[in-house]
């Protein structure tokens, strides 16, 4: 194996790593938003008038 061919499986391996990286990042990030989809301490609060 010559030195090119080690660095170009070098880069193949840490391309893959980070394309892993952010798929897994998007897909927990994803997962988190529909967990607390439901959540009103998430939600933007409504102004509510107050009858005076």
């Amino acid at each position: 194996m010559t030195a090119m061919h080690a660095l170009l499986v070098l880069l193949a391996f840490t391309i893959a790593a980070l394309v892993t990286y952010a798929v897994v990042l998007a897909l927990l990030t994803a997962a988190e938003r529909w967990w607390h989809a439901d959540d009103p301490a998430d939600r933007p609060r409504r102004r509510t008038r107050v009858p005076c």
